[in-house]
């Protein structure tokens, strides 16, 4: 849908929600980008326990907080959201990487590298991050 504005822009912005086309803006950052935060974020809420502990190990029980779960609901909505179509695969394969009870806050370079490669293998800057300095955790 076309939106008019009270400044007079009329458009439709392609990255931008329905909030940022009301008011005639576009988000400045890529959908990639801005999934890739989602998707950290979420990851990194679900190594957060309630009482503020971080889970460094595979075998500790997982105590979400509320937010982590809104997080996670928010993402799993994406797989329907069609401005997501081409992501899909990648947003399945992150829902279970979080899901993964075995990995814990020292896998978030995984998910970082994981995201990395798929939406920026064209940026050679990135190497530092797609290359690992030591062994990647199992």
């Amino acid at each position: 849908a076309v939106v008019s504005t009270q400044s007079g822009h009329y458009g439709r912005g392609e990255t931008g929600g329905l909030f940022n086309n009301w008011f005639g803006k576009k988000s400045k950052f890529s959908l990639e980008f801005r999934l890739t935060t989602r998707i950290l974020a979420t990851y990194v809420l679900h190594q957060i326990n309630k009482d503020g502990a971080l889970r460094l190990s595979g075998g500790t029980r997982h105590n979400l907080t509320s937010e982590a779960g809104k997080a996670m609901d928010n993402i799993r909505t994406l797989v329907s959201n069609k401005a997501y179509a081409a992501h899909i695969p990648t947003l399945q394969h992150c829902i279970s990487m979080i899901l993964d009870s075995s990995r814990t806050f020292l896998h978030t370079i995984e998910l970082l590298r994981f995201l990395a490669g798929t939406f920026y293998d064209d940026k050679p800057y990135l190497s530092a991050i797609m290359c690992p300095q030591r062994k990647a955790l199992s």
